[in-house]
């Protein structure tokens, strides 16, 4: 079994002779620390947790793609450039950017000076993680 960190997450894999998830996952711990550099500050704030009755893999695509985002999610649409939105795939991981958008959207009000892109990673097969604009509160 191999036990790993990155920007302060335990993953632990039962494939003892499988490469390492730094080796697997290049750039992605410095791609998140790029846009989330407080990322060793963050506390959780709350937990959600629910069962979906759909195949994993069609929330994975649902994840990967924004096609769908204008029609299901404006508020988010509205907060970031969503026609500026990239997915870009990095073997095991991939990477989902956009720039902030208007700062008088839907979503929430975001403080003068702290707005930054809006920035997501899925790594395969299971973790996500997303920063918004705005304050890391």
């Amino acid at each position: 079994m191999q036990v790993e960190e990155l920007c302060g997450f335990v993953f632990v894999n039962l494939d003892s002779q499988a490469s390492s998830l730094k080796t697997q996952s290049g750039n992605l711990e410095d791609e998140i620390r790029r846009y989330c550099p407080e990322i060793d500050r963050l506390t959780l704030s709350h937990r959600l947790t629910y069962e979906l009755k759909a195949n994993w893999k069609n929330v994975a695509d649902n994840f990967l793609e924004c096609y769908h985002c204008s029609p299901a999610h404006p508020a988010f649409v509205d907060l970031v450039d969503i026609k500026n939105y990239r997915t870009v795939t990095h073997g095991i991981y991939s990477s989902h950017i956009a720039p902030s958008g208007r700062t008088d959207n839907t979503a929430y009000r975001i403080p003068e000076g702290t707005a930054s892109d809006f920035a997501a990673w899925w790594l395969w097969p299971n973790v996500t993680f997303n920063t918004f604009p705005g304050p890391p509160t």
